[in-house]
Formats: structure tokens, sequence, C-alpha cells
């Protein structure tokens, strides 16, 4: 499975390759097997917005790169 790093990142978070996870979510997700992954992204994206208010214009995340040295962090 060809994973982006964002996907890398949330699969580490629970301890688990992002092939793992994409098999775990879709046994364990109701609602579909990205939901778990979308609301990690939303709720890290907000993390990372109370620490680099910088990276972002408004709402709309500018600096792609400053995350994921976040999510790597």
């Amino acid at each position: 499975m060809k994973s982006n790093p964002v996907y890398g990142a949330y699969a580490k978070a629970h301890g688990k390759t992002p092939k793992e996870m994409a098999k775990y979510d879709r046994h364990a997700m109701q609602c579909g097997n990205v939901c778990g992954y979308m609301q990690w992204v939303f709720e890290t994206r907000d993390d990372f917005k109370t620490v680099c208010l910088d990276a972002f214009i408004n709402d709309i995340l500018i600096d792609y790169g400053a995350w994921l040295r976040f999510l790597q962090g």
C-alpha cells in the first residue's frame, strides 16, 4: 500500500504500519474506512494550529512542510 506522509503519521500514532492501519480501520470504523483518519487529521491540524498559526491563512493550511515536520516531530 502506497501511503502519504500524513497517513503514515496517523498509523504511527496508533502503533501500526499504514497497511495495518488501513486493515484495522476497514473493520473498526462503521462509518467508513477513512473516518478515523479524517477525524485524526482535523484534530491534529487543530493542535498544530495552536502552535504554528503562521502556517495558516484564516483556517487554510498553507505551510504543508511545517505540518509534516510537526507530525514527524
